[in-house]
């Protein structure tokens, strides 16, 4: 049976489109529509396991729904006809069916909602198109969700903390929880933990910004990613030596970042899983790292996989220390994370020579592109936070799938306090 998919397109349809909520007030979702997506299916049956079958909700003044498929290779537009019926309350139901090669192919869609002359008075998304990931999604008051988010919703928000380790200096940590946190209390959330926590949420600092709160928040509130809680880890003076694996030195410093990983596992996890309702299992956690932090990242693969079951190792510095490195992607691919390594292209000065060797020894020794190691090059990027911001999309839409965290998925948890 093919996934059952619920949108909702609510409000006045004077405006050509709708832009999400700025403001932190509450937004009201009337409680006659919340009701329907609790109980509703869809009254026609798709033929094949892939494809999807889909229901928007609107007002009465909406004559019709169609759906264009904007990346299809055929040489004419594909329109996507839905099929419309009334429904109590002055609004109407409008059915449709996603083809399975559309479902298949993650294709691009946008939803043109018309006026009874056919002019077009609203097109979802309004900030571009989307991916069909084959599981359910509810337009609410300019948001995409995964889930019903119910009559209200809170935006996003920024805690920070000071985390002072027995063994390290100092140091801020910031904590951005989602949207609906607040009000979703069952709800347990993935988390992602950046390193150089200076750089990653705007402004950033003198080196720039990965802009990482923005990014995030723009495709949560898309479901290309699911809901996720983003930690970051400020770094200090004693960088170069926390970010090093003991099997690397920058000069006269030997490394520690195998006990700085420990720290953040025995002082900084349980913390934030403690206060915040996290998903607290390594398939759910991961750590992102450019540069120094890449090879912290990439180091925490293997030997913190108990703790990160994601790692990011973005431009990771294989230079320090070369034969431990290609050594260590020599080693059993069951003992590794899933992981994400890249960097930028020759003659950028961002290690790609280095990074490509690792990744074909990788190859070689049983890992293979996929779900569980991706590797990128951007041939045009550097070695800065502003080129790192422009591959974090991608890098979070890999980490995290969007069915993966679906209502009714195997990570769909409730429970719990915070």
């Amino acid at each position: 049976m093919a996934r059952r998919t619920g949108f909702v397109a609510n409000g006045d349809s004077s405006t050509k489109t709708i832009e999400p909520p700025t403001s932190p007030k509450l937004t009201f979702l009337p409680t006659l529509l919340r009701s329907y997506l609790l109980s509703a299916t869809p009254q026609i049956e798709p033929d094949t396991a892939l494809e999807q079958a889909i229901t928007i909700i609107t007002p009465a003044d909406i004559a019709s729904v169609d759906v264009l498929v904007l990346d299809d290779p055929s040489p004419t537009k594909r329109w996507i006809p839905f099929r419309r019926r009334p429904r109590s309350g002055g609004r109407w139901i409008h059915e449709g069916i996603i083809p399975e090669d559309v479902v298949r192919e993650q294709r691009l869609l946008t939803f043109h909602l018309r006026a009874p002359e056919g002019v077009t008075i609203r097109e979802l998304p309004a900030d571009g198109p989307m991916r069909c990931h084959g599981c359910d999604l509810w337009w609410v008051n300019g948001q995409w969700f995964l889930y019903n988010p119910g009559d209200f919703f809170s935006p996003p928000r920024v805690e920070e903390f000071e985390l002072q380790p027995r063994n390290f200096l100092p140091r801020r940590v910031r904590v951005q929880l989602p949207r609906c946190y607040e009000l979703n209390r069952p709800k347990r959330y993935p988390v992602v933990y950046f390193l150089d926590g200076q750089n990653i949420f705007s402004p950033g600092s003198q080196f720039g910004s990965w802009d990482a709160d923005l990014t995030a928040t723009r495709l949560m509130r898309r479901t290309d990613t699911p809901e996720m809680i983003i930690v970051t880890i400020d770094n200090t003076s004693d960088r170069h030596i926390e970010y090093v694996p003991e099997y690397g030195r920058l000069g006269d410093d030997a490394g520690r970042g195998g006990e700085f990983l420990r720290m953040l596992g025995n002082e900084l996890i349980p913390r934030i899983n403690k206060d915040f309702r996290t998903l607290a299992t390594p398939d759910s956690t991961a750590l992102i790292g450019s540069s120094l932090g890449g090879l912290l990242a990439w180091f925490a693969a293997r030997d913190a996989s108990h703790l990160f079951g994601i790692c990011g190792a973005i431009s990771p510095s294989m230079w320090v220390n070369i034969p431990e490195n290609e050594r260590r992607a020599r080693m059993d691919p069951q003992t590794f994370s899933r992981l994400w390594m890249d960097s930028g292209g020759p003659d950028q000065g961002d290690g790609y020579e280095r990074t490509l060797r690792v990744r074909d020894i990788l190859l070689r020794h049983g890992h293979s592109i996929g779900r569980n190691f991706m590797y990128q090059v951007e041939p045009d990027h550097s070695h800065n936070e502003a080129d790192w911001a422009k591959r974090l999309p991608a890098i979070l839409q890999w980490m995290f799938a969007p069915e993966d965290y679906a209502e009714g998925s195997g990570n769909w948890q409730s429970g719990g306090a915070a």
